[in-house]
């Protein structure tokens, strides 16, 4: 179908590494005819008022988190998995956010002596800090603050994470992380559904990730859709998801319009319908 799709359970707000806040991302999801909305942001929930919110304009929202593991999944690989209608008050989340936002003011704290070694220049960390509203940087928020400085021209932001933060890169700096297993552990504790995101692994790699962690770590589905996999690999992730029973997700994975749309990756409501009835059961 032609984007915005009305179902889009991927998508970030500037409570993690998103440029707007949640009462605008409901708002434009609202403009644009998006019907059900997950807020996935990074390690971290929401708030009621933004529940409330979503109902006032009369979109469905599933509490979400999406939660970068150390690694990468079962044999090595990384596996970041999404948890769609958690309970965003759950004491085992604000241990895990308290957790994360330690973990990140450390990596803060070593990232910017290794841009100063590599860019040279002033990097002064209080002003950066108020412009991303956080008191921690993400790599999205080093990418854009090098780009902003002239660093980056021309580098799109995968060819970043790839060439210059991942392990062995000039930037990288080790950031703890909880291995996927632990992750899917963790969204079942919070009353949520755990989904494998498929966009950092090697699609030769599927098979046996999707295995493992049906087996290891009760795994419910699949995000099957996304703007960085092609029409091939969509259907190649919906035969997986197929074969192993699991449920099928999808949305736009979106931070800000500059790296693409709200809801320009999606379900249709007959193809989240499995999904949404899991989260509707007690």
């Amino acid at each position: 179908m032609t984007p915005p799709y009305p179902v889009d359970l991927h998508c970030h707000t500037s409570r993690s590494d998103g440029a707007w806040s949640p009462q605008q991302v409901l708002a434009h999801a609202a403009d644009i005819g998006v019907r059900v909305l997950a807020m996935t942001d990074h390690e971290i929930g929401g708030d009621p008022d933004t529940l409330t919110a979503a109902e006032a304009l009369g979109i469905q929202l599933v509490p979400g988190i999406e939660i970068i593991t150390c690694g990468r999944g079962h044999s090595g690989e990384k596996a970041d998995i999404l948890g769609l209608g958690i309970d965003w008050q759950a004491p085992a989340l604000a241990a895990h956010a308290a957790g994360n936002r330690q973990a990140q003011c450390n990596w803060t704290a070593a990232i910017v002596p290794r841009l100063v070694e590599q860019y040279g220049g002033h990097w002064p960390l209080e002003p950066w800090l108020a412009r991303v509203g956080q008191p921690f940087l993400h790599e999205g928020n080093v990418y854009d603050e090098l780009v902003r400085r002239g660093h980056l021209s021309g580098v799109r932001y995968e060819q970043y994470l790839a060439n210059y933060v991942a392990p062995g890169a000039p930037l990288h700096v080790p950031l703890q992380r909880p291995r996927a297993t632990d992750a899917i552990a963790l969204v079942h504790t919070l009353g949520g559904l755990a989904i494998l995101t498929l966009t950092d692994l090697d699609p030769a790699d599927w098979q046996p990730v999707v295995a493992a962690l049906c087996a290891d770590g009760s795994l419910d589905g699949l995000e099957v859709r996304h703007p960085k996999l092609s029409a091939e690999n969509q259907a190649r992730a919906q035969a997986l998801a197929h074969a192993h029973g699991l449920l099928l997700s999808g949305g736009s994975d979106f931070h800000k319009p500059a790296r693409g749309p709200l809801a320009q990756t999606g379900l249709t409501l007959d193809e989240a319908e499995p999904l949404l009835k899991r989260l509707r059961e007690p």
